[in-house]
């Protein structure tokens, strides 16, 4: 997923409750990468290129679920849909099809969270927030495999692929407690 605050990449398999994901945003010349791995229900995060003492990009970090009052932060516990697609296709309306492609609108004031959208700017856009254009395609099986959301200086795309391929999501060693501090933070 890319937009113009950053990228979502990652590998999830939701028979198998795994998730290996990593975000990366950039703002004011400074960059941040957040990485996340889930493994059955188990999360761990590393930070890297944050600007504050003791964080290298080296560290994990085992976050308590309990703590997780936001669902889909960081991809975990949304393994089934960790771009939060669904909500986006709920809030859909004058879908029209064409082959393998499907465009209309989505109305964005639907919608709490998706992907790396700042809800709170798309709420600035008033009215027009009610009816952005999306375009979104499917493969031969009808698996979908993108999604484009038209949002007014700063579209965002997802692309899903490689489907049945396996997630390598491994519980880091020697990981520590998050810090209380980062909770918020991070939108949890």
């Amino acid at each position: 997923m890319v937009a113009k605050e950053g990228s979502y990449t990652g590998g999830i398999d939701p028979l198998a409750d795994l998730l290996d994901a990593s975000v990366s945003v950039s703002s004011s010349g400074a960059s941040l990468t957040i990485d996340t791995v889930e493994v059955r229900g188990s999360a761990y995060t590393r930070l890297t290129g944050l600007p504050l003492p003791g964080f290298d990009g080296k560290a994990w970090y085992r976050i308590d679920s309990a703590r997780v009052t936001k669902p889909g932060a960081l991809g975990l516990s949304a393994t089934k849909d960790p771009t939060g697609v669904q909500a986006l296709i709920a809030a859909s309306h004058d879908v029209r099809r064409d082959g393998r492609t499907y465009s209309g609108t989505v109305d964005m004031t639907r919608i709490v969270a998706w992907g790396p959208v700042n809800v709170g700017q798309v709420m600035q856009l008033g009215d027009a927030a009610r009816a952005v254009p999306f375009e979104a395609g499917v493969d031969e099986q009808e698996r979908l495999v993108s999604v484009t959301v038209r949002i007014p200086d700063n579209p965002v795309t997802a692309t899903y692929s490689d489907f049945g391929t396996a997630v390598n999501a491994v519980e880091p060693k020697d990981a520590q407690p998050l810090p209380d501090h980062l909770y918020g933070m991070l939108g949890l």
